[in-house]
């Protein structure tokens, strides 16, 4: 398990294939740089083909600068052959602000993020359950 902060983590596991990135509160752009510096570590140690799982529940959308920040991780993502993004989204106003700000990322870099309310239902989605 990797954290950046007691706010947010990334865990890998390339067992499973997947990253799990956990965005919690506001974030500076040092934190989104060293959260995806990070995240781009974990992506090397999984094989192509792997599945993202975005938690923005708590999320608080910040600056122009962040979102750079996290397009650029989500390219890199992509580039490493990333073939599923599901995005755990909370029903209150900053949650879905959030989405919103994610959303325009997916749109900006031609891909498709399947959205639910629960971390457990992500994991339904790629059958844990």
């Amino acid at each position: 398990m990797k954290s950046t902060d007691e706010f947010n983590t990334i865990k890998i596991s390339p067992q499973k294939n997947v990253i799990l990135v956990v965005l919690a509160g506001r974030m500076d752009t040092g934190g989104a740089r060293e959260a995806v510096k990070k995240f781009k570590k974990g992506v090397d140690k999984l094989k192509p083909g792997f599945v993202s799982i975005v938690d923005i529940t708590t999320y608080i959308p910040v600056s122009e600068d962040v979102h750079a920040i996290f397009k650029n991780a989500i390219k890199y993502a992509l580039e490493h052959k990333m073939s599923r993004v599901i995005r755990v989204v909370a029903d209150t106003p900053m949650s879905k602000i959030g989405s919103v700000e994610f959303n325009r990322i997916a749109q900006e870099l031609d891909y498709v993020a399947e959205q639910v309310n629960s971390l457990e239902e992500a994991k339904k989605m790629l059958g844990w359950s």
